[in-house]
């Protein structure tokens, strides 16, 4: 027993020498920074110092943007830390820039938050050929901090897989004669058209130029435009006027801004659910939107980018696989706009999620035809929009916490709603979409606030049904 117990004592003491010897050592800083005291955060070396045991784990969504790494600290008076090498890691090599970024926010609007030494840090990574980026969320004593560190190749240089650093100088040209180079060629003569070429050459730029397979129907650029002139199937004259020149010119050049962005943005310096400005007098946005699963996929406006980072003199080029038409309303707006979705705006309005739905967010919002909902019993419908609590329950099942575009469901996929249910999408050999039984008839209706998907049918939450019988 006597030997168990001087044991036990040898160990503890053994356990505690370790943690002081550790709690004593210095720290090294970043690479530039010139206060070494600071804890060191690059990607790949992490340390939780003060608050002791640290339990790490990964959770993933069906639709996944990245892994997260979670971590608690309770502080019990020990230190927990995990090491990485980090000396043969691509981004320690030449021609990398590194960029760190801060952010606070005290959430301590309604007083002081009551805490007993509780702090929680997540950590998400994303790796491409070009950028490594990690954002570090921390959050104690009611206080948020998000710390963004980007390591990607510096203008004009690149990389291949497995070279150490960016050694690689690219031989950079304007944006016109990059986006020659990239076979865009209705774009170049669009923006030439338009007077935008010369501006487009001589400033800081990030634009999103379409393929030319874009641009080969009237009505996908100028859907006004139609209206205007008479049908092409039989033979006309057409005498065309300056007001008419005008009006064509003006209202391309503001649709072709739209793809215009005043500031030079490669995907290591984007964030998914973010919103550029672009230069359009219509202030129109582009979403951003980054998914790894069920596939990798970069969107703008829910068009998925078919090329990515090509660099110019002054900027850089996103290739998307069509026009992006501008982005001025919410997704109120959008429903309160379409005749064919008055059912779907009543319900709306006798809940709170109007209001919801009218600021800014990153919502998919599912909503039925008022067809769709004719085909319900009567009764059923009508029980539907006159109970509050059930009505609130079945239109937070159509909305989705997060920004889902169409294109990135190929097969069969899973997300959560605002119920926390899990939804099932799925693609089927025909190329329709169903989210359930119910088929997507229009989609990627993009909102300043979130997407919009038009469905054939009514989804009601299993429960919903029950309260319906009863």
């Amino acid at each position: 027993m006597n030997k168990f117990i001087l044991t036990t004592l040898i160990c503890l003491a053994a356990v505690c020498l370790v943690a002081a010897v550790r709690r004593h050592r210095p720290m090294r800083g970043r690479p530039g920074d010139t206060d070494q005291g600071d804890e060191d955060s690059r990607p790949g070396r992490r340390r939780w110092r003060g608050y002791g045991f640290n339990f790490g784990q990964r959770q993933g969504r069906p639709f996944r943007r990245h892994w997260p790494r979670l971590g608690f600290n309770f502080n019990v008076g020990f230190e927990h830390e995990t090491e990485e090498s980090t000396e043969d890691v691509w981004y320690r090599g030449p021609n990398v820039c590194y960029t760190h970024n801060e952010d606070s926010d005290d959430d301590n609007e309604y007083g002081e938050a009551i805490t007993r030494h509780f702090s929680m840090r997540t950590e998400t990574c994303d790796e491409s050929d070009t950028a490594y980026k990690c954002t570090t969320t921390s959050y104690m004593n009611g206080m948020k901090n998000i710390s963004v560190e980007v390591f990607q190749c510096c203008h004009g240089f690149t990389r291949k897989t497995g070279e150490h650093g960016c050694p690689t100088e690219i031989q950079l040209k304007d944006l016109i004669d990059t986006a020659t180079d990239l076979e865009l060629l209705e774009f170049v003569r669009t923006v030439n058209g338009i007077n935008l070429g010369t501006e487009l050459r001589n400033g800081n730029f990030t634009v999103f130029a379409p393929i030319d397979a874009a641009f080969r129907e009237a009505e996908n650029i100028l859907p006004n435009v139609p209206e205007t002139l008479p049908r092409m199937n039989e033979p006309v004259v057409v005498v065309s006027t300056n007001p008419l020149n005008n009006f064509i010119v003006e209202d391309m050049r503001n649709i072709m801004l739209g793809h215009v962005v005043g500031e030079v943005y490669k995907t290591g310096s984007l964030n998914d659910e973010q919103v550029l400005e672009t230069g359009s007098p219509y202030k129109s946005e582009i979403r951003i939107n980054f998914y790894s699963q069920p596939g990798k996929m970069m969107t703008a406006n829910c068009k998925r980018v078919l090329s990515k980072d090509n660099e110019a003199i002054g900027g850089v080029i996103h290739v998307v696989e069509d026009i992006l038409h501008p982005v001025t309303g919410s997704l109120i707006d959008i429903i309160s706009s379409n005749p064919a979705l008055s059912y779907m705006k009543t319900a709306l309005g006798r809940t709170g999620l109007a209001r919801v739905l009218r600021e800014d967010g990153q919502y998919t919002l599912l909503a039925p035809t008022d067809e769709a909902f004719n085909r319900m019993d009567e009764n059923l419908r009508q029980e539907l929009l006159r109970g509050e609590a059930c009505l609130e329950k079945f239109l937070q099942h159509l909305l989705l916490p997060n920004v889902i575009c169409s294109s990135i469901i190929q097969g069969r996929a899973r997300t959560p709603n605002l119920n926390k249910q899990m939804l099932t999408m799925h693609r089927d050999e025909n190329k329709k979409l169903f989210i359930g039984s119910a088929q997507v008839i229009d989609r990627d209706l993009m909102a300043t606030n979130g997407v919009l998907h038009i469905i054939d049918d009514v989804i009601v939450p299993d429960e919903g049904w029950v309260v319906f019988i009863v």
